[in-house]
C-alpha cells in the first residue's frame, strides 16, 4: 500500500491528509507526558498499519555484486573527534537508513547510496518459536519475507554495494501489548527458540549476500534483560560462524527500560544500539509539540543521549531521527496549545510524513519552536459541515532541524544517526543535502561565543576569552568585534587563532564583543549575536539573569509542583525566553542556561521555568548581557610622554608619570617591563598612593643602575579593599594592548646617511657648469637638522637648518656674506638632533676647483690596418691629463662618433680594433682621436691626434720565418715573402737587420695590382753574400690612393734559436731552454750550459715534437754573471749546426 503524496493541494484536501480514522490513533500515553517509550513506537504503529498489505514483489536472485571495502572499520571510524570516512562515498558517521517493504514497493523512493552507510530492510518478523515470518496463515509468502527475498531488493543490495553501503535486515518482535509480552517473554526464555532463531537469521543473512541485522525486539518485557542479551550473543556468534565481519544492531526507545546497554553493546555482541529518538510526543499527548525535542525542559534526546552515554562508548551509538511529524486538534495557535479530546468532531491526531509536512508548512506558514528546536504549523479546520472550527497544530522536522540535531551527534562524537524511514521524504532532496554537509562535505560553520564577562571590569585592560566548536575539520581561527557605548559594531581581531586577548578600554566606557569561527573547510559562523550593555537592565524576555541564591530549583513548568528537572548554583547566568507568568505565589520565567558563553557553544538546558523569588528575597536578579562589560578602573588617567633621554645631557633626563587612584592603595608598584620579550626588569615602590591625582619622576633607573636604549612598558600594580588592580592591564605586555604603557628610552643620536653630492666637486666659475651643489642627507628619528661649511683653516663659511628626517642644501661656493670661496677643499659637516636632543654628526668633504685641466692624446701606430692578418690590426690612444679627470676618448669620422671610450684618472689608454660601436668595421681614412678631460669640479680641456685606417695591404709573412741558408745544403735554403695588395699600390720590399739597416733590397717602386705578391730570398744581401746569422725584418712599404703604408714581418736565419725559461736566472733554479731547430736532425741536439768559471755542463735536449726540443739545467750557486748556452746537432744531409744564446746569473 503506497502512502499518499501531496504536491500542491488545496486547504482542505491538505487538510483532509492530514487526518486519520479514529482506527489508526495509537492509544496508552499518558495526557500532557513528554516521555518516551510509555506507548508503541512508529516501527510497531506503522508496522501495524501496514499488516494487511499484499504487495506482489517478484522473486529475487541472491545478491552478485559484493561490499566494496571501506577506509577504516565501521566498527572504529565513528569515535569522536574521527574524520576517517566510514563509507567509501567519504561519509564521517554511520547514517543508517531504515528501508520499509512498502516504501521499497514504491516507485519515488529514492535511495542516495553516497549518502547512506547502512539500510535496513523493514522487516521479518519473528515467531515466538524462533522461526522467521515467511509464509501467512493461509499459506501464501508473507509481505515482509517476500519484499527481502524480492527482485527489487536484489537491485537495492548491489547497488548499495556498489557504492559501499551495507545492507542489513531488520528483525521485528514486539511487545506492545499484552499477547506480545507473553510471546517475547516466551521467546526470550526459551535457549532452544533463540538458538533457532539466531540460525534462521544468519542463514537469511548468508542467503541474500547481505551485511548483518538489525533487531528490532521492543520494548523488552520485565525480567527478560538478561535474556535479551543472551540472545543478542548468540546471533553474534552464528553471524561469526558463517562469515566474519556482519553487522549487528539493535533498536531501543529513548527512555532505556529493561535495555541492557553496556551488555548488549560489550565486546561479542551488538555493534552498536539504534536509538530510536522519536515518539517523545504520540496521539494522546496533552499538548501539541515536537516528536524529537532537541532540548526543552522535559526529557529529551539531549537528555536521551546522555543517558545512553553513561552506559556505552559514543562509537556504539546510532541516533535515530524522524522523517515524520505529528499533527493534532488543539485549543489555540498558540506554541505547544493544549490537544482537543480526539473523537469525529474534533478529528484525530495523525503521523505526518515530511513531504506531507513540509507542504503544509509552506501553505500555512512554518513557525519555529525555539526552545524545542524544531518547525511547525497551525491552521484551521471543521471535520464536518455541522462541526465547529478548530485550530490543527504539526510538528515535524526539517533540514534546519535536523541539521540540529545532526550537530549534536557530530559533538558528542557518537557513531552517527538513522532514518525513520527512508522515502518518507518524496523526491525531494532538501534532507539529503543535509545529510552531505553535515557528514559528508563539512558545510556546517562552526560555533563560537564570548565566555561571561564580569559586569563591571576593575582595570582599564581586561581579558577577554571567547570558545568555539567545529565538530568535523576544527576551529581554524576566530574574528571579535566590539560595540564602545551605544555605537556600532567593529572589528577588533580578524583571523586569529588565540581564544583569549586584552581588550584595552578605558573607565566610564561600556564595551560588548561578539565573535564568530571559522573552521578547516572554509566555513564561517554568523555574527549572531546582537546584545548590547545595558545601562539599567531589567527582567524582561530577551534579557538576562543571574541566580542569586544556591540550589535554584529548574521546573519543567510553572508552579512549585512541576517536575524539577535540576538545581542552579549562585553566579549562574540565565538566558529568558518566556513570561512572567505567576503560580504558586512566585512570579516565573522561561530560561535558557546556564550560558556558559554567547552565543551558547556547549550545550544547554532549553525552556525551563525558575521562580523569580520574592520581593525580599528574590531568586534571581537582572543582569547584563554575558558579552558586556562596564569599565570603573581603580587606575585611569595614567600620562606620561612616550620618550625620554636619560644621559645626563640635561634635556628629557627623566619621566614624569601622572595617575588617578580611585581608592587610597595600600601598595603600589611602578613595574618596568621590557616590550619586545614581555620580561620584568624591575619595580619601584610608588610613594603616592591616595585617592586621587598623583605623580611620579623616574630617572630611567632601577635598582640604581640605568636601562640601556629601549622600549619599556609600563605597569601601575597595588592592592586597595582586598583586591589587586593594575594598569593598564594584569598583562601589560599583551600584544593587544598597542603602545598603551610604551616608552622609549632613547639616549642614541639620529644615524646620518649621506647621500652622494649633485656633483663630486664645486666650480662657480661663471662657466655654467657645476655652479652649485647640493647636499643630501638622511637622518633616522630626527626632528632638527644643520649642513655647516668649514674651510681648511677650520673657519667657518656658511651653515644652512632644516627640521626633520631629510637634510638638504644648495651651495654656490660663497660664504655667509656672500663672497666667492677660494680653490680647495671643504668640509662639510652634517648634524642631526631628535625630539629628545640626542645629536648626531658625520663629516664629509667637497672640492672647490675653478681652474681647467690640461690634456693630451697621441695615437700609435698613426696608421693602422684592421684587416685581421695579426700586424697592426689594433691601434693604442694614449691620454694623460694635469689632475684626475673623467677622460672621454672620441673616434670621430668629421663630425659623427663612431666610437668612445670612457675612464677615470690622470692618464691611460684605450685599443681600438677600427670597429664602430655597433661592432662593425670602418671605412678606410683618417679620424680624429678627440680626448675630453673634465675634473671633479666640472671644469674641462680637450686634446685630439688624427689616427689612419688603411687595409689597403695586409698579410705580409714569411714562409718560413725560420731558415738556415749558410751552410750551403739544400736544406732550409730559401723563404719565401709575400702580401696582399688591396688596391693598385707602388711597393718597395727590403730585408732590415737589427740596427734597421737595409741589407737586402728587392725592389723599389714597382706597381702592383691588386693580388698576391711574392718575393724569394736566399739569405744573401746585396752583394751576394750570406748575411751573419741573426734575426731579420722583412719591411714591405706601400704607396697608394688610400696612403702611405709599411708593413713588417720577422725573419729568423741561424740554425738554432734558443728560448731560455728566464733571464736572468738565479742560482739553484731550473733552467730550461727551449730549441728551434730550422733543419730537421738525425738526432736531438746536444746543449751546454757554461756558467763563469765552472766546468761545462752538456745535455741531450729532448724532442717535445716536429723540429723543437727541450732540456733542463740546474743553475749552479757560483759562476754568477754572463753564461752561454751551446747548442750543436747534425741535420739529415750531414752537415753540422750551431747555435748559442747569453743569459745572465745573478
Amino acid at each position: 500500500m503506497a502512502r499518499l503524496r501531496l504536491r500542491a493541494l488545496a486547504p482542505l484536501a491538505l487538510a483532509a491528509a492530514l487526518a486519520v480514522p479514529a482506527a489508526m490513533v495509537r492509544a496508552g500515553e499518558p495526557d500532557g507526558t513528554a516521555s518516551p517509550g510509555l506507548g508503541p513506537s512508529i516501527h510497531y504503529e506503522q508496522a501495524q498499519q501496514h499488516a494487511a498489505d499484499r504487495v506482489h514483489f517478484e522473486p529475487g536472485e541472491r545478491a552478485s555484486v559484493k561490499l566494496r571495502p571501506r577506509v577504516g572499520a565501521l566498527e572504529s571510524a565513528a569515535t569522536e573527534g574521527s574524520s576517517a570516512p566510514v563509507s567509501a562515498s567519504g561519509l564521517r558517521r554511520e547514517v543508517f537508513g531504515f528501508l520499509p517493504y512498502w516504501e521499497l514497493s514504491d516507485g519515488d523512493t529514492t535511495l542516495h547510496y553516497d549518502l547512506l552507510s547502512t539500510i535496513a530492510y523493514f522487516s521479518v518478523p519473528l515467531k515466538s518459536t524462533g522461526d522467521l515470518v515467511k509464509q501467512d496463515s493461509d499459506g501464501s509468502i508473507a509481505t515482509g519475507w517476500a519484499g527481502w527475498t524480492s527482485s527489487r531488493m536484489t537491485t537495492v543490495i548491489n547497488d548499495a554495494h556498489a557504492s559501499g553501503t551495507r545492507v542489513v535486515v531488520s528483525v521485528t518482535f514486539f511487545a506492545w501489548t499484552g499477547s506480545g509480552i507473553t510471546n517475547m517473554t516466551n521467546f526470550l526464555s526459551s535457549t532452544a527458540n533463540r538458538a533457532r532463531a539466531a540460525g534462521q537469521i544468519a542463514q537469511a543473512v548468508r542467503d541474500r549476500g547481505a551485511d548483518g541485522v538489525n533487531l528490532d525486539f521492543e520494548p523488552i518485557p520485565d525480567g527478560q534483560s538478561a535474556n535479551f542479551v543472551s540472545f543478542v550473543r548468540e546471533v553474534r556468534a552464528a553471524l561469526d560462524a558463517k562469515a566474519s565481519g556482519y553487522q549487528l544492531t539493535f533498536d531501543a526507545t529513548g527512555w532505556i527500560g529493561n535495555y541492557d546497554v553496556a551488555a548488549l553493546t560489550a565486546p561479542g555482541a551488538a555493534d552498536a544500539v539504534f536509538i530510536m529518538g522519536y515518539d517523545y510526543r504520540g496521539s494522546t499527548s496533552g499538548r501539541a509539540g515536537s516528536v524529537d525535542p532537541l532540548t526543552g525542559p522535559r526529557y529529551d534526546l539531549t537528555d536521551t543521549v546522555e543517558a545512553y552515554l553513561a552506559r556505552t562508548d559514543a562509537s556504539k551509538i546510532i541516533l535515530g531521527v524522524p522523517y515524520y511529524g505529528r499533527a493534532w486538534s488543539t485549543e489555540t495557535d498558540d506554541p505547544n496549545a493544549l490537544t482537543l479530546p480526539q473523537n469525529s468532531t474534533n478529528g484525530y491526531s495523525s503521523a505526518i510524513f515530511y513531504e506531507t509536512a513540509v507542504e503544509a508548512a509552506a501553505q500555512y506558514g512554518r513557525r519555529w519552536d525555539a526552545t524545542e528546536q524544531a518547525p511547525w504549523f497551525a491552521y484551521q479546520r471543521s471535520e464536518c459541515g455541522s462541526c465547529p472550527l478548530h485550530w490543527r497544530e504539526g510538528y515535524y522536522d526539517d533540514a534546519q532541524s535536523l541539521g540540529a540535531r545532526y550537530d549534536m551527534v557530530n559533538r558528542l562524537g557518537i557513531r552517527g544517526t538513522g532514518i525513520w524511514a527512508l522515502g518518507y521524504d518524496g523526491t525531494r532532496g532538501e534532507l539529503w543535502d543535509v545529510l552531505a554537509a553535515k557528514f559528508r562535505d563539512d558545510g556546517t560553520p562552526p560555533l563560537a561565543g564570548i565566555v561571561p564577562l564580569a559586569e563591571t571590569a576593575g582595570d582599564e585592560g581586561f581579558a577577554v576569552r571567547w570558545t568555539g566548536r567545529d565538530d568535523l575539520s576544527g576551529v581554524a581561527s576566530y574574528d571579535v568585534e566590539v560595540a564602545v557605548d551605544s555605537g556600532a559594531w567593529a572589528g577588533w581581531l580578524a583571523r586569529t587563532a588565540a581564544t583569549s586577548a586584552v581588550y584595552p578600554g578605558r573607565t566610564g566606557h561600556a564595551y560588548s564583543f561578539r565573535v564568530r569561527a571559522r573552521d578547516g573547510a572554509g566555513n564561517v559562523g554568523a555574527w549572531d549575536v546582537g546584545s548590547r550593555h545595558v545601562d539599567a537592565p531589567t527582567l524582561a524576555n530577551g534579557g538576562f539573569a543571574r541566580v542569586v541564591v544556591d540550589g535554584l530549583n529548574m521546573r519543567s513548568a510553572p508552579g512549585t509542583s512541576a517536575t524539577a528537572l535540576g538545581r542552579l548554583s549562585t553566579g549562574d547566568l540565565l538566558e529568558l525566553i518566556g513570561g512572567p507568568t505567576s503560580a504558586d505565589g512566585y512570579t516565573w520565567w522561561q530560561v535558557t542556561g546556564p550560558l556558559r558563553e554567547w552565543a551558547p557553544v556547549s550545550s544547554v538546558q532549553r525552556g525551563f521555568w525558575v521562580a523569580a523569588g520574592t520581593s525580599g528575597s528574590p531568586y534571581i536578579a537582572a543582569a547584563q548581557p554575558p558579552n558586556a562589560t562596564a569599565v570603573a578602573a581603580a587606575m585611569s588617567g595614567v600620562g606620561h610622554r612616550s620618550a625620554f633621554s636619560p644621559n645626563g645631557d640635561g634635556r628629557y633626563d627623566r619621566l614624569a608619570i601622572r595617575y588617578h587612584l580611585r581608592w587610597t592603595f595600600t601598595t603600589l608598584q611602578l613595574r618596568v617591563f621590557d616590550a619586545a620579550s614581555g620580561s620584568l626588569l624591575g619595580s619601584i615602590d610608588l610613594p603616592g598612593r591616595a585617592a586621587g591625582d598623583e605623580a611620579y619622576t623616574w630617572d630611567g633607573t632601577l635598582g640604581g643602575s640605568r636601562l640601556g636604549d629601549r622600549t619599556v612598558t609600563l605597569q601601575l600594580v597595588g592592592s586597595a579593599g582586598g583586591r589587586t588592580y593594575s594598569w593598564p592591564a594584569a598583562d601589560p605586555v599583551a600584544a593587544t594592548l598597542g603602545s598603551r604603557g610604551d616608552v622609549r628610552i632613547d639616549t642614541t643620536p639620529p644615524e646620518i646617511v649621506p647621500s652622494a653630492p649633485s656633483s663630486r666637486g664645486l666650480s662657480p666659475n661663471g662657466d655654467g657648469v657645476n655652479e652649485t651643489v647640493t647636499l643630501r642627507a638622511t637622518a633616522s628619528g630626527a626632528a632638527s637638522w644643520r649642513i655647516g661649511i668649514w674651510n681648511a683653516a677650520g673657519g667657518w663659511v656658511r651653515a644652512y637648518p632644516g627640521e626633520g628626517r631629510s637634510l638638504t642644501a644648495t651651495w654656490d661656493g660663497r660664504n655667509a656674506h656672500g663672497d666667492r670661496v677660494r680653490d680647495g677643499t671643504y668640509t662639510v659637516y652634517y648634524r642631526a638632533g631628535d625630539g629628545l636632543g640626542n645629536r648626531g654628526y658625520v663629516r664629509r668633504t667637497i672640492t672647490v676647483d675653478t681652474v681647467r685641466p690640461s690634456a693630451a692624446v697621441t695615437a700609435t701606430p698613426g696608421v693602422f690596418t684592421p684587416n685581421g692578418d695579426g700586424d697592426t690590426d689594433t691601434v693604442r690612444l694614449d691620454w694623460s691629463a694635469s689632475e684626475a679627470v673623467h677622460a672621454v676618448v672620441s673616434i670621430l669620422s668629421g663630425s659623427t662618433v663612431v666610437r668612445s671610450f670612457a675612464a677615470d684618472g690622470a692618464a691611460g689608454s684605450f685599443t681600438w680594433d677600427g670597429r664602430s660601436a655597433s661592432g662593425s668595421g670602418v671605412a678606410d681614412g683618417t679620424y680624429t682621436a678627440v680626448l675630453h678631460a673634465t675634473d671633479p669640479a666640472g671644469n674641462s680641456a680637450s686634446a685630439s691626434t688624427s689616427v689612419a685606417v688603411n687595409r689597403s695591404a695586409g698579410f705580409l709573412d714569411a714562409s718560413p720565418m725560420f731558415f738556415y741558408p749558410q751552410d750551403g745544403d739544400a736544406l732550409a735554403r730559401t723563404t719565401i715573402i709575400s702580401a696582399r695588395l688591396a688596391v693598385k699600390s707602388s711597393t718597395a720590399l727590403r730585408i732590415l737587420d737589427a740596427e734597421g739597416r737595409i741589407v737586402r733590397q728587392a725592389w723599389e717602386g714597382r706597381s702592383f695590382y691588386p693580388g698576391t705578391i711574392g718575393w724569394t730570398w736566399d739569405g744573401r744581401d746585396d752583394a751576394g753574400n750570406y748575411v751573419p746569422k741573426a734575426r731579420y725584418t722583412g719591411q714591405l712599404i706601400v704607396s697608394n690612393a688610400v696612403g702611405r703604408l709599411e708593413l713588417r714581418t720577422p725573419l729568423v736565419v741561424m740554425a738554432f734559436a734558443l728560448y731560455p725559461s728566464a733571464d736572468p736566472v738565479a742560482a739553484g733554479e731550473t733552467l730550461k731552454v727551449r730549441i728551434s731547430s730550422a733543419e730537421p736532425l738525425k738526432s736531438p741536439p746536444t746543449v751546454t750550459f757554461r756558467q763563469s768559471g765552472l766546468a761545462d755542463v752538456a745535455k741531450t735536449a729532448t724532442s717535445t715534437g716536429g723540429s723543437l726540443y727541450e732540456v733542463s739545467f740546474t743553475v749552479a750557486p757560483a759562476g754568477s754573471g754572463p753564461a752561454l748556452l751551446l747548442v750543436t746537432g747534425t741535420d739529415t744531409s750531414g752537415g753540422y749546426n750551431g747555435g748559442s744564446a747569453t743569459i745572465t746569473v745573478k
